[in-house]
């Protein structure tokens, strides 16, 4: 599934430990400012919701379909912007629903989400649905969240 895997699997936040008790606006939050972010089109901002150091992984369907360390983001989106130019893909928009599933341990989440991504391709719409996705990794807690 274009991008999506990316947009879900990526979102991996920075930040100190979260409190025990974790509500799911903790979880929820960093990815809901990935797809926000992200469907503006603002990669600065997409960025900034990723782990800084390098345990980030990235995959996608996207060549060359893993990014790892430091870099992954920035690379995965430069790559991402060249396939699209390439391919006649604009207007791109993931739409996420309420997590069907979430598991907390400590600051590291697993999280699962339905989500619709549409696009245009040389113009015509086009879209795919994927009902979950995963998103596991740290996350921000109540202090640190913008």
């Amino acid at each position: 599934m274009r991008h999506l895997a990316l947009v879900v699997l990526a979102v991996l936040c920075i930040g100190p430990a979260a409190q025990a008790q974790t509500t799911d606006a903790q979880v929820m939050g960093p990815i809901t400012k990935f797809m926000e972010t992200f469907n503006k089109g603002d990669v600065a901002g997409a960025a900034s919701t990723h782990a800084a150091g390098g345990d980030v992984v990235i995959v996608d369907e996207v060549p060359p379909f893993v990014w790892r360390g430091p870099g992954a983001f920035q690379g995965w989106a430069g790559d991402l912007a060249a396939y699209d130019k390439k391919n006649g893909i604009s207007d791109e928009h993931v739409a996420i629903s309420a997590a069907t599933r979430t598991e907390v341990d400590g600051d590291r989440a697993y999280v699962i989400v339905p989500a619709v991504y549409t696009f245009k391709q040389g113009g015509a719409a086009s879209g795919i649905r994927v009902v979950q996705r995963a998103a596991p990794g740290k996350f921000r807690s109540p202090a640190r969240l913008p």
